[in-house]
């Protein structure tokens, strides 16, 4: 091989190893990318999961102050509900 043709095989490999760098390093950085990505959305995910964890304990809070304010308000038709609740159950389950 001359000279010239050596430098120009040269030159070439370099080029292609200098593209070949520079893909790897653009995925490199794609990859990383889709990390910051995906670590936003799971951090979005967990917000949105505490909130809604959280307003579900504040209804459930509610529901129970104003069940506690019925049963308060009047106690006589809480208890004939509860011992008819009671007893549509004890039925259903004797019958199994």
């Amino acid at each position: 091989m001359s000279s010239g043709n050596q430098g120009h095989a040269a030159s070439t490999a370099q080029n292609m190893q200098d593209k070949v760098s520079g893909a790897v390093q653009g995925m490199q950085g794609t990859a990383e990318q889709v990390k910051r990505a995906a670590q936003e959305g799971l951090n979005q995910v967990r917000d949105r999961a505490g909130e809604y964890l959280q307003e579900g304990r504040d209804r459930a809070m509610e529901m129970e102050r104003s069940v506690e304010g019925q049963i308060r308000s009047q106690p006589v038709q809480a208890m004939l509900i509860a011992a008819g609740v009671g007893f549509l159950l004890g039925m259903l389950f004797i019958r199994r």
